[in-house]
């Protein structure tokens, strides 16, 4: 019946293409005793009724209108089906209902379900988008349309759809959930759903209400803990990119999907587009998979909630067992065959009938049942167990196959039930004595603990009474003269307190060292608190470094930080609050980046090149940053950009014009060639990285971009590619749609930015003449020479693309990351 429906909507497509209507009117009726169906504006997707193959029972229902995946992507009537004899219709009543009802045959119509339930005086129309979502707006005199009264999207089935939400909608008091179907043929709601938990940041797939599994915190913008596969077959390519949204009125996880340029040579427009659209579908045995290509994301089917380190590292959960089950290793086994390979004693069969059990529910009860080797299932609401001793299907001489679930062991695991009665008795003997011996261990333990936390709360106390003595780090020693400046010693009990124990809903973002949180300080100031985790490789020596430092400069562009805190091996640092995180949060993602106008990149370019001008030549002690990229510029209310990060920063003495030092630190593509090829640094060092930072900017692409397979290598390479022909227009970001300043002023940037990032050091400008171009028009402009292309003098050292991490020191950023 599926495939005839298909067939029936594309000889409908080509014959009545012109009657076509993706728009349902008050007046019109949907018909599925005419075959009659919506299609999206660009036929993606079709709404009509369907019967599933085998069954008399018939459906409202939203899919693919031409696609290898055939089900259903959202069902309007799964609690309520029509017979399949009946007339149903869909229509929107005079009260701007829309319905769905049937004609009994005398004339009679009844109305098992009501879609949407507001009443509107309105005149309403109800449009099936190219999203898949099916919407019922009112409808303006001119045409247009106004409030949006119910959506499909707001009352999902089994199926995700980008744009979809899962989690709370606190103005409605309702929940967004997936719930798969009760069978293969039955799209009745069944045993499993697919939530969003806000608390945690996780998605979470129950079977009737007990979490199986779980995908662990959201990470970023595309991983989780538990990370689920998201890549496709083509090159490992994140395709989808997710969406945490915390706000009072809702609360949900949403995710679109993502090509990237350079993966577009891998699909044809038809399948780049069916791409688009690919949904998470979850099945009645709990599997999630993309509808795209049949991609698992997770089987939750494969929990079974004992201890198993295999299914705990998937994020399987753990609940309770029965006893018999509890020793972990036993599972269910797909087997097929119409009759029972058995020796000794016969097994025994019997069936139970539940209208509303699915074949998740008949594996779930004979779990319980410590005596049922399998489980099978042969109609609507029937279940077949077997009781007795291991066993074996096998297909007989009619070659019909019938598929069961057989329990099986590990094969450590013994079937004589002597020798699980003699272990029992060794249990019983040897339990007491081993809990006797393990409490008087863990009470040893527990005392040595005790007076080790008191000295290593001595010698904290100490550290932090010597914080600003640093006798022994002389790269910070001059500016110390035993003040402390407005520096504040935060208490560890204010940072919980502040931050609700550290809880996801505080959490800014995520860096190399640890997690950013927000918090308020007792004053009600609000700050943003970087806690360092007790594995960072920024250790004490750092943590001074980034104190001392950022403690005696004060500049309008220079983050400023109020205190720090260290309690045992926690440390973290009190810094001001930025409202719009930072600079690349904006700058590479295609949903933010409209946000940064041409005056504002020019204001933040500018801010930027102040800052620096600051650390070079004004403040006390002339310092490098050393990790200047656009996660390291925060951003204020206003936009104006805030330089931080000072974990990796060096001093130069006085007179004293570069350095060297052996041990790398910095992150790949923004530090200069001396650095990278001899370990020099200097103020020009700086200079480099802020050039890098400027052509960024203006192009909102990263330095690692590939511009194409045969063509440059980098950013770097593209601009200098473009001023060469004289193009250098085409390096601007389209988002900026020509709406910028002047040309000529672009065109001074993008120069200030290849003087910058000159091969040698002695030929960059520095932060004094940079001003001066970017603010001057009337100021003559150099001719840029060839610059250094960074990634081939990487490549040359050992650098790889998957490396990146080992060579990033210092990554913090309050920002969220985009997928490839």
């Amino acid at each position: 019946m599926e495939m005839e429906f298909f067939l029936l909507v594309l000889c409908s497509l080509l014959s009545i293409a012109s009657s076509e209507t993706d728009t349902l009117k008050q007046g019109d009726v949907l018909n599925a005793s005419k075959s009659s169906f919506l299609v999206s504006a660009n036929r993606t997707f079709t709404l009509g009724f369907f019967t599933p193959e085998g069954t008399n029972r018939t459906y409202l229902a939203i899919r693919f209108t031409v696609s290898t995946w055939s089900k259903p992507v959202w069902i309007g009537n799964r609690d309520t089906p029509f017979p399949t004899n009946s007339s149903a219709k869909l229509l929107i009543d005079g009260s701007g209902r829309l319905i769905l009802a049937y004609d009994e045959g005398q004339g009679t119509l009844t109305t098992p379900y009501r879609i949407s339930s507001k009443k509107t005086s309105r005149n309403v129309a109800a449009t099936l988008q190219d999203s898949g979502n099916f919407v019922l707006r009112e409808r303006n005199a001119d045409g247009s349309f106004g409030e949006e009264l119910w959506s499909s999207f707001d009352d999902p089935t089994d199926t995700l759809l980008p744009g979809m939400k899962l989690g709370v909608d606190h103005r409605r008091g309702r929940n967004w959930t997936l719930t798969s179907w009760r069978r293969d043929d039955s799209p009745a709601p069944g045993a499993f759903s697919l939530e969003w938990d806000p608390t945690k940041r996780r998605l979470v797939i129950k079977n009737r209400g007990v979490v199986h599994w779980t995908s662990g915190e959201l990470i970023n913008a595309t991983d989780f803990r538990h990370s689920p596969t998201h890549k496709s077959a083509y090159d490992g390519v994140h395709f989808f990119k997710f969406v945490n949204v915390s706000a009072r009125e809702e609360e949900y996880f949403s995710y679109a999907v993502t090509l990237d340029p350079s993966d577009l040579p891998f699909f044809s427009p038809e399948e780049q587009i069916k791409l688009r659209l690919a949904g998470w579908r979850l099945d009645p045995e709990g599997l999630l998979f993309v509808t795209y290509n049949g991609t698992v994301i997770v089987d939750a089917g494969e929990c079974y909630g004992y201890e198993n380190e295999t299914q705990q590292s998937k994020g399987c959960q753990l609940w309770q067992q029965p006893i018999c089950r509890g020793a972990g290793g036993q599972t269910f086994k797909e087997r097929s065959g119409s009759f029972v390979n058995y020796t000794g004693e016969e097994p025994k069969t019997f069936t139970t009938h539940n209208s509303s059990a699915s074949l998740s529910d008949c594996r779930e009860s004979c779990w319980k049942d410590c005596e049922c080797v399998g489980y099978g299932s042969y109609g609507d609401d029937e279940c077949t167990y077997w009781r007795g001793r291991a066993l074996q299907f096998q297909q007989d001489n009619t070659g019909r196959t019938v598929t069961k679930y057989v329990l099986e062991r590990p094969a450590q695991e013994g079937n004589d039930s002597n020798s699980r009665s003699n272990s029992k008795r060794w249990v019983r003997i040897l339990v007491p004595t081993i809990l006797a011996t393990i409490l008087t261990v863990l009470l040893g333990l527990f005392l040595l603990r005790r007076r080790r936390r008191k000295q290593e709360e001595a010698r904290k106390e100490q550290e932090l009474k010597d914080l600003f003595t640093l006798e022994e780090y002389t790269d910070v020693h001059e500016l110390d003269k035993g003040e402390s400046g407005n520096l504040k010693v935060f208490s560890y009990d204010w940072a919980v307190a502040t931050t609700n124990n550290f809880s996801p809903q505080y959490k800014l973002g995520q860096g190399g060292f640890g997690g950013v949180y927000k918090g308020v300080t007792p004053e009600g100031q609000e700050v943003a608190i970087k806690q360092l985790s007790e594995s960072s490789r920024q250790g004490v020596t750092e943590l001074k470094n980034e104190v001392v430092l950022i403690a005696k400069l004060q500049h309008t562009n220079l983050v400023r930080l109020l205190g720090f805190c260290i309690h045992g091996d926690t440390k973290m640092l009190i810094y001001e609050f930025m409202p719009n995180k930072s600079l690349d949060f904006f700058l590479f993602d295609p949903t933010q980046k409209e946000q940064l106008t041409w005056k504002r990149r020019l204001n933040i370019i500018e801010g930027i090149a102040q800052g620096l001008l600051y650390l070079h030549k004004y403040s006390r002690v002339r310092i490098i940053h050393r990790d200047l990229k656009a996660s390291n510029i925060l951003l204020d209310e206003n936009m104006n950009p805030k330089i931080s990060d000072f974990g990796i920063a060096k001093i130069l003495r006085q007179n004293a014009t570069e350095a060297k030092e052996m041990k790398f630190a910095g992150t790949r593509g923004y530090m200069a060639p001396e650095y990278v090829k001899k370990g020099i640094f200097s103020t020009k060092s700086d200079v480099y990285s802020f050039g890098i930072l400027v052509l960024e900017i203006v192009s909102g692409r990263r330095n690692n971009y590939v511009h194409s397979e045969d063509g440059p290598l980098n950013l770097v390479e593209h601009a200098w590619e473009l001023w060469n022909r004289d193009a250098v227009l085409q390096l601007v970001d389209p988002t900026l749609n020509s709406m910028f300043g002047s040309e000529e002023q672009l065109h001074r940037c993008i120069n200030v930015g290849l003087l910058c990032i000159e091969e040698l050091a002695v030929d960059r400008p520095s932060m004094s003449d940079v001003i001066s171009m970017l603010t001057n028009e009337n100021l003559a402009m150099v001719k840029p020479k060839k610059p250094a292309f960074v990634l081939r003098y990487s490549t040359a050292r050992g650098f790889q693309e998957d490396e990146s991490n080992k060579f990033t020191v210092n990554q913090l950023s309050i920002s969220a990351i985009e997928a490839r």
